[in-house]
């Protein structure tokens, strides 16, 4: 039977754990979203000078 003291020790230790997980892949989750943000605006950008140049030539886009 666990005690009340092993139960907060290991609560005690999850949490550690996940304060460890948190900085450790933290920065690394955040640079992943800045750079995903980044692309897709890149992305629609070009898409729609693409699709402004196609206009313009009277080009089908499909």
């Amino acid at each position: 039977m666990l005690l009340q003291s092993d139960i907060v020790a290991a609560l005690l230790n999850l949490v550690s754990k996940i304060t460890e997980m948190a900085f450790e892949y933290g920065p690394k989750l955040i640079g992943a979203v800045i750079v995903y943000l980044i692309g897709s605006m890149i992305i629609g950008w070009i898409s729609k000078g693409i699709t402004a140049m196609l206009k313009a030539k009277n080009v089908d886009t499909s």
